[in-house]
Formats: structure tokens, C-alpha cells, sequence
């Protein structure tokens, strides 16, 4: 039993368009289909990404590889636009999803699996409902589903298995989350569910 979401993309990348420009997507879209929630994707949390979250049903902010050199990601600035993302949704009623990126980027290395791996949870723990792996390769390479990295398409695959198939499943889509910023580097999340804490 696998959940499946049908949803029309608004955009990718939409924090580096106009609120117009999402607003003329979202009217031809419905135009076409009003049946069927939409999607739209961000990679900053600055204004006008906000309002445009409101012209969705899910909304998913992106996550680079850490240490790459043209994003100078790193675990905290992850942890700080999932976080502040997941707010902004709440505010909305608008579905938060992660979006980690696991290809190559800018000639650079491929994250590793224990980096999907820590991304992904660290995607719940700041409230996400939900992740949608990027798993494309670049423009470069004619954007083409990339299953050439095993070790990557595993941990991606072990995290669904994990959070699907066992007790965290319910407890995490559904229980009453609770996030917490100990110090730098150092986040953890409570779910009270079914009066188990």
C-alpha cells in the first residue's frame, strides 16, 4: 500500500519569480483542471515566497547538499528555511513537504546516503508532512530520472519503508508535533499521540 498524491506543479523554483507570474500559472492550471490540488516549490523563505504559498494546496521548500560550494549549505541553514517553512504552511492550512536534492550539483559530488538519509528526518522533525526526493539529474545531462546512484535510491527508499511501514508512521503525520532548537546544530522534535509522548 503506497500513498499517492496527483498534483499540477505550479512551479519550481517559484521564490525567483513574481507573485503575478504564480498567480497567471495557478488561474491557467485551474482553467484546464480544477479537480486536482496544486503543487509549488521553493528555495527561500524572503518575501513574496509567503503570499505565494497560498496559491497551493502543498507547498515544498528545496534542500541542497551540504557543504556545496555555489549554495554554502550546511545543516543549519537547512534546518532554519524547513522550519520557518513549515510556519508559514501552518499559517496557510497549506500541506509542508521537504524537497531534498539528491543529485549532482554543479559538477560536484552526489550527497551520500547517510546525508538523504539525516536530511529527511531532520524534514519531520521540524514538522514536514511529507518529502519529495529530486532525484533529476542537471539540465546538463537532459534532466533524466537518475537511478544510477543505488546507494542514494536505498536510503531514500529505507526512510519511506520506515516511516510508512512501521508505528512512526501515524505518530508522525498525525500526532500533536513539538519542535525544539537546543543549540547550533542540535534540533529534536516530540509527537504526542494516542496519550503516548
Amino acid at each position: 500500500e503506497y500513498p499517492v498524491i496527483v498534483a499540477w506543479n505550479l512551479m519550481d523554483n517559484a521564490h525567483a519569480m513574481t507573485l503575478s507570474e504564480v498567480i497567471n500559472q495557478k488561474n491557467q492550471i485551474l482553467l484546464i483542471d480544477n479537480t486536482r490540488l496544486s503543487s509549488i516549490s521553493f528555495a527561500d523563505i524572503e518575501p513574496p515566497v509567503p503570499y505565494m504559498i497560498t496559491y497551493s494546496e502543498i507547498a515544498g521548500m528545496q534542500s541542497y547538499p551540504w557543504g556545496l560550494a555555489s549554495e554554502g549549505e550546511f545543516l543549519d541553514s537547512s534546518d532554519f528555511l524547513f522550519r520557518n517553512h513549515v510556519l508559514s504552511c501552518q499559517k496557510k492550512s497549506v500541506f509542508p513537504i521537504a524537497n531534498p536534492q539528491t543529485f549532482n550539483w554543479d559538477n560536484e559530488t552526489f550527497p551520500s546516503a547517510e546525508h538523504v538519509d539525516v536530511q529527511s528526518y531532520l524534514a519531520f522533525v521540524t514538522g514536514m508532512k511529507g518529502l519529495l526526493y529530486y532525484t533529476y539529474k542537471d539540465y546538463d545531462n537532459n534532466s533524466t530520472i537518475n537511478f544510477t546512484q543505488p546507494e542514494i535510491f536505498a536510503a531514500a527508499s529505507n526512510v519511506a519503508n520506515e516511516i510508512l511501514q512501521t508505528e512512526l508512521k501515524n505518530v508522525i503525520l498525525f500526532g500533536e508535533h513539538t519542535y525544539h532548537n537546543i543549540y547550533q546544530h542540535r534540533y529534536y522534535a516530540t509527537w504526542y499521540y494516542n496519550d503516548f509522548l
